[in-house]
């Protein structure tokens, strides 16, 4: 049964819509066809009955020479004449007395006065029918169409003008016959109109039925298709033969067998897909152990497992990794990683399983272990898993792993958490040299946290004003005039309170933040220079620390440089300090950049020189304006012999190569004697003074110039 609704509702709601304004403009059009075949009809009649009334008023007043009184008596000798034309026309006749006027007061054809009216009984009802003064208008002129007694009248009068006598005929015709004849033919003509009409709705509807039955079956293959019933929606659609007469649906029917096999094939290759990316996603690729989602679906199931008691992490960092891919490529290190998979697979067994994570990192869950002395002997096997050399490429490499415990009860695993303390627990094995392990505890949190406050809040303490500077004063030893100051930062936290510099520089190395904290150092110092150029000190001069990430990035040329064109800040007044265990980390790109610095203008200073690596061949690689030796070297200076033939020797090899040096950690007047007398040209610590922040600076350098 076909239901109403939807593409067909719509196409019949359009074609029945089309249908009845073709019907109404149809029927319009009749009608006025219709009205004027009758008007024609009607002028038909009226020049008949004008004819027929002249030519008998004629014969009978023909050769007649009327007196006034012979004229009134016209009428009634015409009358036999009219009586007779009445009945040879069809019509009602009658003559307006000449001589009366009309009654005005009459609404109806009784104002008319007739002198004759043929059959006056059969239309004294139509002559009494009230008319308007359109409707006599109409009558007098062209002609009114009445209707009386289910009877059609049309009405109209003629005016004759015969032998200089005017004679006014009024003439009133029974034309039901001839109105029901129009009305007859319009409604036949309405009624094949409408036949024809339906005839091509139902034939529309019939036909209709075809291509929507396609698209209802093209509807339900599309739900098949996408509930992915491949074979169902084939057979729905079945097949169909190309015929001569093929439309857009049966072409579109085509494409769908198309699209359905073209789909099925797509999803054979993506269940192929699936298959292989879940094995990526579960098994490592270059060693062969399972992944990280591996890890935390595991985890997750002994948190459910009634029977799990507890759970060890082991995370497994590799020492110096890097610089095999580095030096051999990452085809070798990939040999690498597959050795080491191979040698942890052997720990494996029920309860431990193995995983790699990322790039060098690895973990160990051992589950279900009965005590932390089982962890412990476990631990130290791992690392001498590391002991032997592995060979690859012809060449024995010698790597170690850092490793990070983290313990929980089995019903309170969070696989985050878990994994993060062990991660914590590995970087603080690092930091106590390497290839080693380290169990989590509560401290190792705190100092993470720490780290992460640091990294968190730094940007928000440079709006704060948290970060300031202090400058530590340098003196000529033998004048003990100030002749330097060492731009030193600090940082109040509002609930950690000061924070160590090398803590939070140490953090900030790890990321973009020693870049900004750097820009606003020299910002600062810069200022500070503009400063003391006002109080008359424009030789002052102030050194800035570099860390490690400065010297690999040329911004940090540009930033001395713009400061230095922004504050018109000579150059020279500007000291860069760079430490010794800095040159070694990086001793050619950092040679490149003290270059540039010198070329530009700055001063250059080796930063705690004798700190434990010192080597002689760096006081001869490059330009140097100052020598600062470390405070180890001279926290005994005054009583140690020691110390003082060290650093005896170290001034006179330095002063040698005519460099100045600064000594620093004099904290007495002992210290700061002996370091003169050794030929340190400056000196530098708490005896002089501690940092001073910028408001008390000022009192104590105009203090120090009255001395």
């Amino acid at each position: 049964m076909i239901q109403i609704r939807g593409l067909l509702f719509k196409t019949l709601s359009l074609v029945i819509l089309v249908a009845v304004v073709f019907l109404a403009a149809s029927y319009g059009f009749i009608s006025v066809q219709q009205k004027a075949r009758l008007n024609e009809s009607i002028e038909s009649i009226k020049k008949a009955h004008s004819q027929a009334t002249e030519l008998l008023i004629k014969q009978q007043l023909n050769k007649q020479v009327l007196t006034a009184e012979e004229a009134f008596t016209l009428a009634a000798d015409l009358a036999p004449s009219i009586e007779f034309l009445s009945k040879v026309l069809g019509s009602d006749i009658g003559i307006l007395t000449p001589t009366a006027a009309t009654i005005q007061d009459q609404k109806n054809l009784k104002r008319y006065v007739t002198e004759t009216m043929t059959d006056i009984s059969d239309i004294d009802g139509l002559l009494r029918l009230e008319l308007t003064d359109t409707d006599f208008s109409l009558a007098e002129t062209k002609g009114l169409l009445q209707t009386h007694d289910i009877r059609d009248f049309y009405i109209w009068f003629e005016t004759f003008n015969i032998n200089d006598y005017e004679i006014k005929i009024i003439f009133v015709r029974d034309i039901t016959r001839l109105t029901n004849e129009k009305n007859q033919q319009k409604q036949q003509t309405i009624i094949f109109l409408i036949s024809v009409t339906l005839g091509l709705l139902l034939t529309l509807i019939i036909f209709s039925t075809i291509p929507i039955s396609q698209i209802k079956k093209l509807k339900q293959a599309i739900k098949l298709i996408a509930n992915k019933e491949y074979n169902t929606a084939r057979y729905r659609l079945r097949q169909i033969k190309k015929g001569k007469y093929s439309d857009e649906l049966c072409e579109l029917e085509d494409e769908f067998r198309d699209a359905i096999d073209v789909l099925e094939s797509y999803e054979h290759k993506l269940e192929a897909s699936q298959k292989r990316l879940l094995r990526q996603a579960t098994i490592d690729a270059t060693t062969g152990l399972y992944t990280r989602n591996v890890l935390v679906e595991d985890l997750l199931r002994i948190r459910e497992k009634s029977s799990s008691i507890n759970v060890a992490i082991f995370f497994l960092d590799l020492d110096g990794f890097k610089p095999v891919n580095d030096n051999l490529g990452h085809e070798a290190g990939d040999i690498m990683l597959k050795k080491i998979g191979y040698r942890l697979k052997g720990v494996s067994n029920k309860s431990i399983k193995v995983y790699r994570i990322g790039g060098d990192e690895f973990v160990i869950c051992y589950s279900d272990y009965s005590s932390e002395n089982i962890l412990l002997q476990m631990a130290e096997s791992i690392v001498q898993l590391f002991a032997a050399p592995f060979h690859v490429y012809e060449t024995h490499i010698a790597i170690s792993a850092s490793i990070g415990i983290a313990l929980q009860d089995a019903k309170s695993i969070d696989a985050g958490q878990l994994l993060r303390y062990a991660d914590i627990a590995m970087y603080q094995a690092k930091e106590e040299g390497k290839n080693r392990f380290k169990f989590f505890d509560e401290s190792m949190r705190a100092r993470t946290q720490l780290r992460f406050t640091i990294k968190n809040d730094f940007l928000i303490s440079l709006t704060d004003n948290q970060l300031f500077l202090v400058y530590q004063p340098i003196v000529e030893s033998e004048t003990r005039k100030v002749i330097k100051l060492e731009a030193l930062c600090r940082w109040k936290h509002p609930e950690l309170g000061f924070i160590a510099p090398p803590t939070f520089i140490d953090v900030l190395e790890e990321g973009e933040n020693m870049n900004i904290l750097f820009e606003w150092i020299v910002t600062n110092v810069f200022n500070e220079a503009t400063f003391l150029n006002s109080i008359g000190l424009q030789d002052m001069v102030i050194s800035i620390n570099l860390s490690p990430s400065q010297l690999v990035d040329d911004r940090a040329l540009e930033i001395l440089k713009e400061q230095m064109q922004i504050h018109n800040i000579s150059p020279s007044r500007i000291e860069l300090e760079i430490t010794e265990t800095t040159l070694i980390t990086s001793f050619k790109q950092a040679k490149d950049w003290i270059e540039m610095a010198i070329e530009m203008g700055f001063r250059v200073a080796i930063d705690d020189f004798g700190a434990g690596y010192s080597s002689l061949s760096y006081l001869t690689a490059f330009n140097y304006n100052t020598v600062k030796l470390d405070r180890s070297l001279l926290d005994k200076i005054d009583v140690n012999e020691h110390q003082q033939r060290i650093v005896g020797s170290l001034t006179q090899m330095i002063h040698s190569l005519s460099v100045p040096i600064v000594a620093e950690g004099a904290e007495t007047e002992a210290q700061f004697e002996q370091l003169r007398k050794l030929g340190c040209d400056y000196i530098q610590g708490y005896f002089i003074s501690r940092p001073i922040p910028h408001n008390e600076l000022v009192i104590f350098l105009q203090e120090q110039n009255k001395e």
